[in-house]
């Protein structure tokens, strides 16, 4: 949900809570309610470290807030997380479809399966064919965006977006129930059957909606149009994808005729955009016709906009590239307050292989730390699927990596791993050295692992745990990519690589965040009588302070991205000898030096000292017994 979410005034709503009541009876009798038993530890073995800390820092972050919002076995609570503003307690349709990625890579399968499968129960005809837009955690109708059969929050994209997710936990998981459980099986087939017959009333095979109120049925994701849209593009593009997906399930249940028809569809429909969808005089995309007159409408649209190049309606050229100049110039000279609508550019950016401003965009999401549920699920999956490039095929044992790491300033990320990424029956680790050198390791599987390795750019050969083999060439959304597949046995690793030499961590880039405590307490951990000051900083405005004794202490535990020397140092002062400023290395001291007794700032430094990539290094202050201690700008870098 977009403006609503954010400014549009409160609807009033009568609701009829006997019917909602008594179809929620009737609706929980078909959603399988989680036993006690089976409550959701709420864990993942997920873990990712990068040479830029502020990615892992990120990373820690988005998958603990992600955790925290899994609501399986509370109660009678189906398996389930929450997928929508912070204060309700319920999954929304749009919201799920864009967290289901992340919700996979932490393991929450049996959430996605679950949660899939109560939208698609609360599929009716009564309804025109939609479902409900918001769900209970016990999988009933939610009564806040409904009031009757005929008055209910609706948006033909998400039902489209629920298909082509249904497919796309199917290539994470060959999870076989998501293409033969009969009540996903009629979804989809009644979505993209009667569902689209009964929203085309002018019958060209694209879904409509003649509205902006959602209690009446509208076309686009953009909620807070200056049009009233009849056809919109991020609608089209989602139909798109959910042709594709219903083409490819029929093909996985080696239903070859119907494959073939649906995958005609959708080229069909594909063909139509590029053809009918784009205005020569404006020089772009059409975002959508008008109700009523049926006029083309081009300026920008936010989703209806940039769904065009996310879901690849759009052909690669001259067209699509300067689409996305314009999405880019066009959100950057109006941002939307809304961070929802920051979580899908990433995605935009790296499908089409612009990684500089995907990377950018990545970063907004990063640090807002918002509790908003997609901040934290779309930040596991852009990293995963976006920057590293990890795209599924669970069913055929298959997976394929792209390195997108950022190209303007390769030693900003030099280094991204990511471990323990869950394929089907299979487990990866997948590690990027720039965008040159990739390793992937089997870590356990039920069978040999067929990866598909490639890079950007055009390479006769590349190299395979150090012997050149002959490279295949092709065009992935207009960038030419050199790939070799490989066949990996459980328990091994390969090394695929460009002969390109990796980009380096930048050489003087402190690895502390937040190191002279501008913004307070964030990122350090103090204990006993200790905390930040203003009294006496070294620099700026704030300093930590420690009082006397020796249980007191602050500290920050950061991971090694790249091996090599490193060298700390602080500036201290003290009342009395006995400080200490130290650092373990994986939980062992290897390190410290004596704070002397000296009221006026002076400089301690560790130096040279030898770390490996994946080390967990927590650096520390410690009191004396006797009296205080003030610490301010830390600097911890690489030689």
């Amino acid at each position: 949900m977009f403006i609503r979410k954010l400014s549009m005034k409160p609807v009033k709503r009568l609701l009829n809570w006997t019917l909602v009541l008594s179809m929620n009876v009737s609706i929980l009798s078909a959603v399988s309610v989680a036993n006690p038993s089976d409550v959701h530890a709420a864990t993942s073995n997920l873990t990712l470290t990068s040479s830029n800390q502020d990615l892992t820092d990120a990373f820690n972050w988005a998958k603990s807030m992600a955790l925290s919002k899994v609501q399986t076995g509370i109660g009678n609570n189906i398996p389930s997380y929450q997928a929508a503003l912070q204060n309700r307690s319920v999954f929304c349709m749009r919201d799920w479809a864009h967290q289901v990625d992340g919700a996979h890579l932490l393991g929450l399968d049996n959430e996605n399966y679950s949660m899939l499968r109560a939208f698609a129960s609360l599929q009716t005809s009564a309804r025109k064919w939609y479902s409900i837009w918001e769900v209970n955690y016990d999988g009933s109708i939610s009564p806040i965006d409904y009031k009757s059969d005929t008055v209910f929050w609706r948006n033909l994209v998400g039902m489209f977006e629920l298909v082509d997710k249904g497919y796309r936990q199917y290539q994470w998981t060959a999870n076989s129930n998501l293409l033969n459980d009969t009540t996903l099986n009629s979804f989809y087939s009644h979505t993209l059957n009667e569902f689209i017959s009964q929203h085309d009333g002018n019958g060209n095979g694209i879904a409509e909606e003649h509205s902006n109120d959602g209690f009446k049925g509208v076309s686009s994701y953009n909620e807070g149009p200056d049009y009233t849209l009849r056809e919109a593009a991020d609608g089209l593009s989602s139909q798109y994808q959910a042709f594709l997906a219903y083409s490819k399930m029929l093909a996985a249940k080696g239903d070859s005729t119907g494959a073939n028809t649906w995958n005609t569809k959708a080229t069909n429909l594909r063909n139509t955009f590029n053809s009918n969808w784009y205005s020569s005089t404006d020089g772009r995309y059409i975002r959508g016709f008008t109700d009523g007159a049926y006029a083309p409408v081009t300026n920008f649209g936010y989703e209806s906009s940039w769904f065009i190049p996310l879901k690849e309606i759009s052909n690669p050229g001259t067209n699509n590239t300067n689409y996305l100049d314009f999405i880019y110039n066009s959100f950057n000279s109006s941002p939307s307050p809304n961070i929802e609508a920051w979580t899908y550019l990433p995605d935009v950016f790296y499908t089409w292989n612009q990684n500089d401003r995907a990377w950018n965009y990545l970063k907004h999401v990063m640090d807002s730390r918002s509790d908003y549920p997609e901040v934290s699920f779309t930040t596991i999956s852009a990293i995963a699927t976006g920057m590293m490039g990890i795209q599924p095929d669970a069913g055929a044992n298959m997976v394929t990596t792209l390195p997108r790491l950022p190209s303007g300033n390769p030693s900003e990320v030099a280094m991204v791993d990511l471990n323990n990424v869950p394929l089907g029956t299979h487990n990866l680790e997948v590690k990027h050295e720039g965008n040159v050198k990739t390793t992937l390791t089997h870590n356990s599987g039920s069978a040999s692992l067929s990866w598909e390795a490639e890079f950007p750019g055009a390479y006769a050969n590349l190299s395979v745990n150090g012997t050149s083999q002959p490279a295949s060439t092709k065009s992935v959304n207009g960038t030419t990519v050199s790939y070799v597949t490989v066949n990996i046995p459980v328990g091994q690793s390969v090394v695929v690589a460009t002969g390109a030499t990796p980009p380096q961590q930048a050489a003087n880039s402190n690895l502390i965040n937040n190191p002279g405590f501008e913004s307070g307490s964030a990122n350090w951990v103090f204990t006993g009588g200790s905390g930040t000051a203003t009294n006496n900083p070294h620099t700026g405005s704030k300093l930590a302070y420690l009082d006397a004794g020796t249980s007191n202490k602050i500290s920050q535990t950061i991971t090694i991205g790249t091996s090599g020397t490193y060298t700390l140092s602080g500036w201290v002062s003290a009342g009395s000898t006995g400080g200490i400023l130290g650092i373990k290395v994986n939980g062992t001291p290897r390190a410290s030096a004596n704070i002397p007794n000296k009221a006026t700032y002076n400089q301690q430094t560790i130096s040279n000292m030898a770390l490996n990539s994946g080390d967990s290094v927590e650096i520390y202050v410690t009191g004396p017994s006797s009296q205080w201690v003030n610490i301010d700008d830390f600097s911890f870098i690489k030689n």
